[in-house]
């Protein structure tokens, strides 16, 4: 089993050299944070080689993304100066040797001395990237689906009104019709043709009810319906189809 201390030991020396995705610094509280070490793993986490920090070769701050590196230094400022044992930068991005982006998540312990002073800075740092890009692809896809749902909308609401208009001009004559001298057959017929513009009338007025509702912009209303009323009026419609088939349409 070993001991505590060699099992320590060899904890501590899988996480140094082992391709493990978090790396471990010491910096200095300098510009451009001088590291006076880092784990030899550091290059599976950033790209670059412990040799190339250890060498000032590279500075940590010149590898921070441009767009990053103000709001990073402040945040070390900040709690470096509030006294703070340790504490956590919100996740930025880094460029790695080949110029490629990558995302950090960065937690780091300031040791001070005895008049409080920091002067050193040790922390372990990870890459975020693949939550990153997850989270973009997500947003992409809620973009694309916004984007359906008004294209959806706006379809909705042209044809909606492209079948209103004509149908509310053919109810007027049909209004007129019934309203003359008519032989029984005649009525029938016209009374079906009549109830079946206001019936399509209603749906293209549930269309226009429903596109906002679909757009997240209204929520729904739920009315009592006389099921019995509606089941009769859906059967009316097609008692001519029956008649023509030579059959018996009966609800009971």
């Amino acid at each position: 089993m070993g001991t505590a201390g060699e099992i320590e030991d060899l904890v501590f020396q899988t996480l140094l050299e082992q391709p493990v995705p978090v790396a471990i610094f010491c910096w200095r509280p300098t510009e451009g944070w001088a590291v006076e070490f880092v784990s030899p793993n550091v290059r599976h986490v950033l790209g670059y080689t412990a040799e190339d920090f250890l060498s000032r070769r590279v500075l940590y701050a010149d590898i921070v993304h441009p767009e990053d590196i103000e709001r990073v230094t402040r945040e070390v400022q900040a709690h470096s100066g509030s006294g703070d044992a340790a504490f956590e930068h919100e996740d930025y991005r880094i460029i790695d040797p080949q110029g490629r982006t990558r995302w950090v998540r960065d937690v780091t312990a300031a040791i001070r001395d005895a008049s409080g002073r920091v002067t050193r800075l040790i922390g372990y740092i990870f890459e975020s990237t693949a939550r990153h890009e997850a989270l973009e692809a997500l947003a992409a896809a809620k973009h694309e689906a916004e984007a359906a749902t008004r294209a959806r909308t706006e379809f909705f609401m042209n044809v909606s009104h492209e079948f209103r208009t004509p149908l509310t001009l053919l109810l007027g004559p049909l209004d007129d019709l019934l309203a003359g001298p008519l032989e029984t057959e005649q009525r029938d017929a016209l009374q079906t043709m009549r109830r079946n513009a206001h019936r399509l009338l209603r749906l293209v007025s549930s269309l226009l009810a429903f596109a906002p509702i679909d757009a997240g912009r209204a929520s729904a209303t739920f009315t009592a319906t006389d099921l019995a009323a509606s089941t009769r009026e859906i059967a009316g419609l097609f008692l001519s189809a029956a008649h023509n088939a030579n059959l018996d349409l009966v609800l009971d």
